[in-house]
């Protein structure tokens, strides 16, 4: 298996990705993207537009930082996030096998943030929970 280091895409922003509720709006039926969505879209094609995609299966790891000790709900930011950098990153979000989450909370010597790691997926890579493989926990970090 090639070094997944080199094979990872890594993005790392000072500024946190909008909550779900309000990246998409809604209108009767219909969904559509906020202009706060938009304009994250934006900044994050920009930070991303000197990355390549990874074609096929992708395990993502993302670590989101807040500053302050507010509640911040972590699954609220990934969809958002993931939305935005589909097709630029990777193929689509379907193609997402494994999602790692971090968050860390109270930290005020960076900035409110991600880190985000986009590395090919092999079967080997699998939760060790899965009955896939016998790696432990730390064997899948990025």
């Amino acid at each position: 298996m090639a070094n997944e280091h080199q094979d990872a895409v890594f993005v790392s922003c000072d500024f946190v990705p909008p909550s779900i509720n309000h990246y998409y709006g809604h209108r009767g039926h219909m969904v559509f993207l906020t202009a706060e969505g938009k304009a994250f879209r934006r900044r994050m094609q920009k930070a991303c537009r000197a990355k390549r995609k990874i074609l096929g299966p992708v395990r993502v790891h993302v670590c989101v930082r807040w500053p302050d000790r507010r509640k911040h709900d972590i699954d609220n930011v990934f969809k958002a996030l993931l939305d935005s950098v589909k097709d630029i990153l990777f193929e689509d979000d379907d193609k997402i096998m494994q999602l790692v989450a971090e968050k860390r909370v109270g930290d005020k010597s960076r900035p409110a943030g991600f880190e985000m790691a986009v590395v090919p997926y092999t079967p080997a890579q699998a939760h060790p929970g899965s009955g896939s493989n016998t790696h432990s926990s730390s064997d899948t970090k990025v």
